[in-house]
């Protein structure tokens, strides 16, 4: 049990392995969903993107562990989500979002009680403000989000309001350009989708129960159980963790965004494939801290076993209805 964990943790090969099998289901995927090739070079260009994220994800949270050997958990939990997550592959929309959103907390996270830091404040929400000119109804947790940075203790009147000017800034640019192109009619459009509810077609994975009826199982389901797989855990080892200040404050951070993005997610059905990837992303930085920090358990070996085993079920799945 031991050596799996071990694997499964810092091996670089179980991070080549989760990224074969994510390009395997999302080929799968990009194969029987896209028709013509002007579909098919954005969908792979995706998947290239999400390939090179997950690598630089490993670079901005894979710790050096003991000895020489470096932790690559972060990059693996990032692949092995969005291999059972095969709707993505072709959404521009969430590619940007994760893109946009990911620098954003990266910038936020140095912003610990730094009461200078309307700079990092000005230029992350400009990148989530920009998200939302791809994806109109994120503007309605912006404010959530901004409220969200208190972990960080940096949160004051002028960090909130730098933050509000970094929102407005790509509108404001938006609407210039827009004016000096004489293309003002879009503004509608872009209104009209803030009311506009659509509700995405839900799928189904069918698992035989061998009387020749099938249960039909939403793949939401599965996806949701994955990363409260993970992250449940993790964050009652962060509550009961002694850390630095700093460290603490981070981690509440992010599982504050993810609590926010998932709840979006379930009240905005329309923003489920635009915030995936970054439920994704926030899903293996959080479980992330689990699997390495503290003593070593036995119960981490057993809890790794049962993701890997959800996590072959679901693939399994995938695999049976193909």
């Amino acid at each position: 049990m031991n050596r799996f964990y071990q694997f499964f943790v810092h091996s670089w090969a179980a991070t080549v392995i989760a990224a074969l099998l994510c390009m395997a289901v999302w080929g799968h995927y990009i194969a029987y969903h896209t028709t013509g090739w002007t579909e098919l070079y954005p969908s792979l260009l995706n998947l290239t993107l999400y390939l090179v994220f997950g690598l630089l994800l490993n670079n901005a949270y894979g710790h050096t562990a003991t000895g020489s050997q470096r932790i690559t958990l972060s990059s693996t939990l990032f692949f092995m989500g969005c291999a059972i997550t095969p709707q993505i592959a072709p959404w521009q929309e969430g590619t940007i979002c994760l893109v946009l959103m990911g620098t954003a907390y990266h910038l936020l996270s140095y912003t610990f009680r730094n009461h200078t830091s309307m700079g990092s404040y000005f230029t992350a929400f400009s990148l989530i403000g920009i998200a939302s000119l791809c994806s109109p109804k994120l503007l309605y947790i912006t404010p959530i989000l901004i409220l969200a940075c208190t972990f960080m203790q940096s949160l004051h009147i002028r960090t909130s309001l730098a933050a509000i000017l970094g929102i407005l800034f790509p509108y404001w640019t938006a609407f210039c350009i827009l004016y000096l192109t004489n293309n003002t009619h879009l503004i509608s459009s872009f209104a009209a989708e803030l009311t506009t509810s659509i509700f995405p077609t839900a799928t189904m994975l069918h698992l035989s129960t061998g009387t020749g009826h099938s249960l039909a199982i939403p793949t939401i389901v599965l996806q949701i159980g994955w990363t409260l797989l993970l992250v449940l855990p993790a964050i009652a080892h962060i509550a009961s963790a002694t850390s630095s200040i700093e460290t603490r404050a981070n981690r509440y951070f992010q599982i504050g965004n993810f609590g926010i993005l998932l709840i979006t997610v379930l009240v905005l059905p329309s923003l489920r494939t635009t915030l995936l990837p970054a439920i994704l992303m926030l899903t293996a930085i959080i479980g992330y801290s689990f699997f390495v920090t503290g003593n070593k358990r036995r119960g981490r070996n057993i809890w790794a076993l049962v993701l890997l085993v959800f996590w072959l079920f679901t693939l399994g799945l995938y695999v049976w209805n193909s």
